[in-house]
C-alpha cells in the first residue's frame, strides 16, 4: 500500500499493481484455507457442504468446489480493498493535516525571523544612549541585552511561547527602555495568572511593547504611559491588551510591519477564533486581540 501510492502520484499502473497485490494476497488466503481444510489434523469435524436456501429449495455446495474457493477469493479481495481505500483515505488527511501544520509554523518561523534584527536594532541604539551619561547603568542593560539576545537565537527552536515566557522577555526589554527614558516611562501591568499558560507565536508580546514604545511614547517629550492587561474573557476565551500614549500632535505612527506581522502569526496559529483590534483613542493607541484557550 504505501510503495505503491501513499505519498506518490496516482497513475493507471501504480492502481493496477495495487489491484494485483491486493489479489494475490487474497489468493494466498484462500490457499492456505484450503490448507487447513485439507489437512487432516484440520479438516476432522468440519463441515463438507455448505447448504443454503433459495425459491424454497435447499441447494448444498461441497466445500472442494472450485467455485466456492473462487467466490471466497472475489469476497476477500473486496474486504483486502474496501480496508485499503479506508487506510488510504484516512493516511492522506493525516498527511495532510501534518503538512499544514508545518506550512503554519514555517511561515509563523518567516514572520519572527523578520521582526528580530528591527528589534536587536533599536535595543542596541537604547543602549548606545547610555554609554556616555552611566557606564554602570549601561553595562547591566547589556547583560539584559545577551539574555534577550539568547531568547532571539533560539527564537527558531519554537513558533509559539507561553504569555508566561513572552513576559519574561518582554520585561527585560522594557528594562532597557526604562533606564533610557527614565521618568518618561511609566508602565502599569496587569496580568492574571489564570492565562500565564496561553500561548501566543514566539516574540509576539515584545512586538507589541517594542511598537508602543518607539512609535508612541519615545517620541513624546512628555510622560508616557504602558498598560499591559492579560485576563480571562470567559470559559473559552482569553483577552491580551495594551494601551500606550501618543502625543495629540503625533501623525506618523509608522509602517505597523510590527502589527502587521504579529496579526499574521496570531492569525495562522487561531484562524477565524481570533480577533486582534488596533485603533487609536485620542491620546491612547489601544491594541486588543482576543484569543482560544490552547
Amino acid at each position: 500500500m504505501k510503495l505503491y501510492v501513499l505519498n506518490k502520484r496516482v497513475t493507471v499502473s501504480r492502481l493496477t499493481s495495487l489491484l494485483a497485490v491486493i489479489v494475490f494476497a487474497s489468493c494466498l488466503t484462500v490457499l492456505a484455507d484450503i490448507s487447513l481444510h485439507l489437512w487432516s489434523n484440520f479438516s476432522d469435524g468440519q463441515p463438507e457442504t455448505i447448504t443454503f436456501e433459495m425459491n424454497g429449495n435447499n441447494t448444498q455446495l461441497l466445500l472442494e468446489n472450485p467455485v466456492v474457493w473462487s467466490i471466497a477469493t472475489i469476497n476477500i479481495a473486496f474486504l483486502y480493498l474496501g480496508w485499503g481505500f479506508i487506510y488510504i483515505f484516512w493516511h492522506s488527511f493525516k498527511s495532510k493535516q501534518k503538512l499544514q501544520k508545518q506550512m503554519q509554523d514555517a511561515r509563523i518561523q518567516q514572520l519572527t525571523n523578520q521582526l528580530s534584527p528591527h528589534f536587536l536594532f533599536n535595543t542596541l541604539n537604547s543602549i548606545r544612549a547610555l554609554i556616555f551619561e552611566d557606564q554602570e547603568k549601561a553595562a547591566n542593560l547589556v547583560t539584559q541585552l545577551s539574555e534577550i539576545f539568547r531568547t532571539n537565537l533560539q527564537a527558531h527552536l519554537k513558533s509559539k511561547e507561553t504569555l508566561e515566557q513572552e513576559w519574561v522577555v518582554a520585561r527585560r526589554y522594557l528594562a532597557i527602555e526604562q533606564a533610557r527614558l527614565e521618568e518618561r516611562l511609566q508602565v502599569e501591568i496587569n496580568i492574571d495568572e489564570k492565562v500565564l499558560q496561553q500561548s501566543l507565536p514566539t516574540l509576539s508580546l515584545l512586538t507589541l511593547v517594542e511598537n508602543a514604545i518607539k512609535h508612541g511614547i519615545a517620541p513624546n517629550p512628555m510622560v508616557g504611559r504602558l498598560k499591559v492587561n492579560a485576563e480571562v474573557l470567559n470559559h473559552t476565551q482569553w483577552r491580551l491588551s495594551l494601551c500606550n500614549s501618543v502625543s495629540e500632535n503625533q501623525a506618523d505612527e509608522g509602517t505597523k510591519t510590527g502589527l502587521k506581522n504579529t496579526e499574521d502569526r496570531l492569525r495562522l496559529m487561531f484562524g477565524d477564533k481570533m480577533m486582534f483590534q488596533a485603533i487609536r483613542k485620542g491620546t491612547e493607541f489601544i491594541v486588543t486581540i482576543e484569543m482560544p484557550y490552547v
